[in-house]
């Protein structure tokens, strides 16, 4: 990567997953910034994603925070899958909120990473916390030599 700054290494990382993940397009989840070690992710919660009593359904606001989670954890070019999520709800999301998921890398081993996800509403109220742990493969998510995404 050479001369790049940590931050640019992250957006060019981010760079290769936004467009190709098709969940993320479907639920209208927008990258607001990553950084080495974090990112921020959002979503505002549609009709299409309650429950059957009015809430906002538990597995969208998991997938909010799981895209955040895969975020932090490549922005720092390290290729790697998840291994371990739990997520504790705190209160109920209800349509037209605005979630945040920020996400921040905690530990970063050669072959485990954990990190933290808090989601809040556009109050700024937690709604749920996911604590995760990733399985590093030890290998750059970019390649060097190219740029192009290592699979």
């Amino acid at each position: 990567m050479g001369k790049e700054s940590e931050k640019t290494i992250a957006e060019r990382c981010a760079e290769r997953v936004l467009g190709k993940d098709r969940v993320m397009e479907n639920l209208g989840i927008e990258l607001q910034s990553v950084q080495d070690g974090a990112a921020v992710l959002s979503m505002t919660v549609g009709a299409e994603m309650l429950n059957s009593q009015g809430n906002c359904h538990g597995g969208m606001i998991f997938t909010l925070a799981d895209a955040a989670f895969a975020f932090a954890c490549i922005s720092c070019n390290q290729a790697g899958i998840g291994a371990y999520a739990a997520m504790d709800f705190i209160r109920p999301a209800a349509e037209g909120d605005i979630l945040t998921a920020r996400s921040s890398v905690r530990h970063r081993g050669s072959t485990v990473s954990l990190v933290e996800v808090l989601v809040e509403n556009q109050d700024g109220r937690p709604i749920a916390q996911l604590h995760g742990r990733s399985h590093n493969f030890g290998r750059p998510f970019l390649d060097e030599s190219d740029g192009q995404a290592v699979t």
